[in-house]
């Protein structure tokens, strides 16, 4: 997953802003209750606004704030089309009101004065306020999760005063000899390059210069002998950052800041951008707290480079140039070639919603509903039936318990008339497929026929899932799935399958088999390098061992027999597995909670 910048976020932010000003028609006409609740999100996503710039920085190294502000911006998304459907059906009504005018003054003159109709009142508004009630108050509800994550992630409101936001100087080819640092050798150098006479290489004509930071491109092409420069010396950097930062000659008026400042110039390595573009970042900010968290973030940013979907990689250089920049009409000219890819994002809305329910609920029921003897041809439609009636019968019932999310796996006699059921059922639930691997497959599978992972994965996506699991990490399946609105999630064991899968495109992993390798051991000796991977441990869980997986690292667990248990699912004992269900709900609340 991308980082999302603040830029393009505070843009569409700034939008809806506009288009809430400007909906005095769609307050109007929509009626009390969705006034009620256009008003709250108007007022919660402008206390929201406040924490992005907080937000943005912190996504670098908490996972955990990266995906909220992707599902703040899919939110954001979804409020701009309820806004732009509202703004096309008062359009609408308008057109249709003013052309029934006339017949409509002739009834109201045989109507009381006391009497009026109101336009809330018109059948249209009456059937399109029915028609989006229910996307209203789902968005509603996905917003008062993002405002309670918002305090779990102790996200901090930060307005910068207008005095501390400096303009830029307009743009000019003139130099201030009093802003350049060091370079003296190598201005003479360069002087000498441009004036040096070409019949004393042996050549003739005039030469080309070409600048360029890329030693590649340098090469290529090449018109005459390279010169690098080198970096700058310690007092030459340490002057550059004084006068960008504190608008002074040295620390000698802040003496506080002085040793935090020399420990960011000597991370800065001599670097003339990352001195001059992290001494931006804190012009105007005298609080030594402040010196200290850029301080951290130099050391991670200068030595890493962070990861961005289909192999592109955001490097420290782009990263320092985009991120300073102040929240201002200018600053979402930067994002428009970055990483916002509006016709993607209903896709990545679904994908961020399962990843959201499986993290915050903790738990992922497993459903397991397969015959276990072999059955003629002609007893096995009407077995098969009485399977996926038994797998429909234990979903339900674990739903009821509170499970927010459950995968059917692929052995499941009926698994996606059984999936598509569900979905229909529980649309804000998330149902997933575990797709195995053809040599484990039963009897009614193979008997149709070579059954591949890829049509499947297919299928599943055709009836509904949300997310796909498998025992092992299958490229086909995390090629297919990019573009598609479903999460997929691999079976990893060890750190080199771990990183193959991250690298491949996958955005969660599953540790599996857990008990066998480890148990919470295991997840929390592979959290500390793989820290940046959501992970999901599965296999021999137990209800009271949760908690413990939780707060070793992994972001959810894997519950089969701990929820559906096999004597209950032999017995048809329903309210057995809504007991357990609830159960295991709650410790995977109670763990998040902790």
């Amino acid at each position: 997953m991308s980082l999302i910048g603040e830029a393009a976020l505070s843009a569409l932010f700034e939008a809806l802003f506009v288009k809430f000003n400007t909906s005095f028609d769609l307050k109007l006409n929509g009626g009390k209750q969705i006034r009620k609740e256009i008003e709250y999100w108007e007022q919660t996503l402008k206390n929201m606004h406040t924490v992005l710039s907080n937000a943005e920085e912190r996504q670098i190294k908490d996972q955990l704030v990266k995906f909220w502000l992707a599902d703040l911006q899919d939110l954001a998304y979804d409020v701009d089309d309820i806004l732009d459907e509202f703004a096309t059906q008062a359009l609408g009504s308008k057109l249709m009101s003013n052309e029934s005018q006339a017949s409509l003054n002739k009834v109201q003159k045989l109507v009381p004065n006391f009497c009026t109709v109101s336009s809330s009142l018109h059948p249209t508004a009456i059937m399109f306020n029915n028609k989006l009630m229910s996307k209203i108050k789902h968005i509603t509800k996905r917003l008062k999760h993002l405002e309670t994550q918002k305090g779990i992630l102790q996200l901090i409101g930060f307005r910068v005063p207008a005095k501390m936001v400096a303009n830029r100087p307009p743009s000019t080819s003139l130099v201030n000899e009093a802003q350049v640092y060091g370079r003296g050798k190598d201005k003479e150098a360069l002087i000498n390059l441009i004036l040096r006479d070409g019949d004393n290489d042996g050549a003739s004509g005039s030469k080309i210069i070409i600048t360029t930071r890329s030693s590649n491109v340098a090469s290529i092409v090449k018109t005459v002998s390279d010169f690098s420069l080198e970096k700058l010396s310690d007092d030459d950097s340490l002057a550059m950052f004084v006068h960008h930062a504190l608008g002074a000659r040295d620390f000698s008026g802040h003496l506080n800041l002085k040793e935090i400042g020399l420990g960011i110039v000597k991370k800065c390595n001599g670097l003339p951008l990352a001195t001059k573009t992290i001494a931006g970042l804190l012009r105007g900010r005298m609080d030594p707290d402040a010196w200290k968290d850029i301080l951290e973030k130099v050391d991670m940013v200068l030595t890493s480079t962070l990861p961005l979907p289909q192999g592109v990689f955001l490097t420290r250089e782009s990263f320092l140039q985009q991120h300073p920049l102040p929240s201002s009409p200018f600053k979402p000219c930067c994002s428009s070639s970055s990483h916002h890819h509006h016709n993607n994002n209903s896709n990545h809305r679904r994908r961020n919603h399962a990843f959201s329910l499986i993290q915050d609920s903790a738990i992922i029921a497993c459903l397991r509903a397969n015959r276990q003897f072999p059955l003629r041809s002609s007893s096995m439609s009407i077995f098969n039936m009485i399977f996926a009636d038994q797998a429909m019968g234990a979903a339900r019932a674990a739903v009821s318990g509170g499970i927010e999310v459950l995968e059917i796996v692929r052995s499941t006699p009926g698994v996606f008339e059984v999936l598509k059921t569900l979905v229909k059922e529980y649309p804000t639930k998330a149902f997933g497929v575990m797709i195995l691997p053809l040599t484990v497959m039963y009897l009614e599978i193979l008997q149709v026929g070579t059954v591949l992972n890829v049509e499947d994965t297919k299928t599943a996506i055709n009836a509904g899932a949300k997310f796909l699991m498998s025992p092992a990490t299958v490229k086909d399946i995390i090629d297919d799935v990019q573009d598609a609105d479903v999460l997929y999630i691999p079976g990893v064991m060890t750190p080199t399958e771990i990183l193959s899968a991250y690298n491949a495109g996958a955005k969660i992993v599953k540790i599996y088999p857990v008990s066998a390798l480890g148990g919470t051991r295991y997840i929390s000796a592979i959290m500390k390098p793989f820290s940046h991977i959501p992970m999901v441990a599965s296999q021999g869980i137990t209800l009271d061992s949760v908690g413990e997986y939780i707060a070793q690292g992994a972001i959810s667990v894997v519950l089969s027999d701990a929820i559906f248990d096999k004597g209950a699912m032999s017995q048809n004992n329903f309210n057995a597995i809504h007991q357990l269900a609830k159960s295991a709900a709650l410790q995977g609340k109670s763990a998040v909670e902790r």
